[in-house]
């Protein structure tokens, strides 16, 4: 799975990590070299010591602020950007849809309607108020007005509808689940990209501890100089002191690149954790790391992958909807209810039922009743329309099986390449440091030869450097195969 944020601000927030690249070349080689061959056999005492003052100044820093875990740190670098509170409102809203289509099963329909106004009352000659009706001589008494009121109630409620609510309930629960897995597929994307910079930070860590261990050196070199000018034991070649000068005035600009991408690190790493403090932890080790088999593997992304979830998510969405829409070509049977009443005090409500004074009355209707949508040619392109997605939907299923059996046999060979490499280095490192406390006895006791410490000291720097950068493409090939399975990024074999 693969999760990549610039700015302080969280709702402009976005990950842009730059490839990181070791400034340690050769000329850092070959200087180390040439400082291990001035201490002799003092060399590897300062070494050993040198590490263990960096190691100790590390676990100090480690004390004073969190160290987080992969997991944890994408965890923490999701809940800071606002990127997920938009993809959180996708979810809602999805879930929106559910209770609406649900709220369709109770009373789908229930509408108030009322009218107020000023109307002048009546004047009769001789007939009583409940029976004005029959005065062919009644008139408007414009001099007596009064406050005219009238409502209108109606509700309806759904008895049958052929499956027609559920379905629409079953089509909004389903695509629920599809935006949700669509989510989800997002987030591995931020996740991969916080992945990356939490992997850069331990890259960097580790450039800038060989960084610290060459400022030593150059100090020491410095001062070694210094002392033998000042005791008058000065022995060195003049063009051996020149190349280290020259040497010392070229890793400066080496030095700034290495703090560079280090500065570059802790902006991104403050970033992703809306500043707080935290650090990250080592590279794990490989010892007893085994990768399962192919088959295993691709059986597992196509059942953990949230993009096919998605896809078989959409296709139960479009199969309730379309019954939903044939289930229209059927009458709807339903229970009505209608009132309605007017209140004028001017205008006296009349004792006849059959005359009906829209100013002044009170009527109810209730009942069963039918509804048919008589438009089948619509109705039938409704379903035309839902079978083609379907189809499309099916397709789409297919192409991604195969795009996923793809990224998984991709993912799978960079993983054991990046862990063969790993391997083979972390050896070669061991057999090279055995080499050169061989050598370094050797001079202990007088019979060494400096060319063949010169040349085990350059070798065990070449394969340090070269662990480091292994360690880094492991560790992103790892988060990379973890993502084309559809698993957690942390996840470890």
């Amino acid at each position: 799975m693969e999760p990549t944020h610039t700015s302080n601000d969280k709702s402009t927030k976005d990950f842009h990590l730059m490839p990181i690249q070791t400034p340690f070349g050769q000329q850092i080689v070959e200087f180390f070299v040439f400082l291990r061959l001035m201490k002799r056999l003092r060399t590897a005492f300062t070494w050993g010591i040198g590490t263990i003052l960096l190691l100790m100044g590390s676990q100090a820093m480690g004390q004073s602020s969190a160290v987080l875990s992969l997991e944890e740190f994408i965890q923490q670098g999701l809940e800071s950007t606002s990127t997920v509170d938009v993809l959180e409102k996708d979810v809602a809203l999805s879930q929106w849809e559910v209770r609406n289509a649900r709220s369709q099963r109770i009373l789908p329909l229930v509408r108030l309607e009322t009218q107020h106004g000023l109307v002048p009352g009546v004047e009769s000659s001789s007939f009583p108020d409940g029976q004005l009706y029959l005065d062919p001589y009644l008139d408007n008494d414009w001099e007596n007005w009064a406050l005219f009121t009238r409502a209108q109630i109606e509700a309806i409620q759904p008895l049958y509808t052929w499956g027609a609510i559920p379905s629409a309930i079953q089509a909004a629960r389903f695509n629920a689940e599809r935006v949700e897995f669509e989510t989800e597929v997002k987030y591995a994307t931020f996740e991969v990209q916080l992945a990356e910079i939490y992997i850069g930070m331990q890259l960097s860590n580790s450039l800038m501890l060989i960084s610290k261990e060459a400022d030593e050196l150059i100090s020491q070199a410095n001062e070694e100089i210094l002392k033998q000018r000042e005791d008058g034991t000065y022995d060195l070649n003049e063009s051996d002191v020149f190349e280290f000068e020259v040497f010392e005035l070229e890793y400066e600009g080496q030095r700034a690149q290495v703090d560079a991408v280090a500065e570059q690190m802790d902006r991104l790493w403050s970033l992703a954790l809306d500043g707080r403090q935290a650090v990250a932890e080592e590279f794990m080790g490989v010892d007893g790391v085994s990768l399962p088999p192919f088959s295993e593997l691709l059986a597992l992304a196509l059942e953990q992958r949230a993009e096919l979830k998605a896809v078989e998510a959409g296709q139960r969405a479009l199969e309730a909807g379309k019954r939903a829409a044939l289930a229209e070509r059927y009458p709807t049977i339903y229970l009505g209810l209608s009132a309605s009443g007017a209140i004028t005090p001017n205008r006296p409500k009349q004792d006849n039922p059959f005359i009906n004074n829209s100013t002044n009355f009170a009527s109810a209707r209730f009942g069963i009743g039918v509804s048919q949508n008589l438009n089948l040619q619509s109705l039938r392109l409704k379903g035309d329309k839902f079978s083609i997605q379907q189809d499309q939907l099916a397709e789409t299923e297919q192409l991604l099986r195969q795009q996923i059996q793809l990224d998984v046999v991709q993912r799978l060979q960079e993983a054991e390449s990046a862990l063969a490499q790993l391997r083979s280095l972390n050896a070669a490192l061991v057999k090279t440091k055995e080499w050169v406390r061989h050598e370094q006895l050797n001079m202990d006791y007088g019979f060494g030869d400096v060319k063949n410490l010169v040349d085990a000291f350059k070798k065990e720097l070449e394969l340090e450097a070269a662990v480091s950068r292994a360690k880094y493409e492991w560790s992103m090939a790892r988060v990379r195969l973890n993502q084309a399975l559809g698993i957690p990024l942390s996840t470890t074999y």
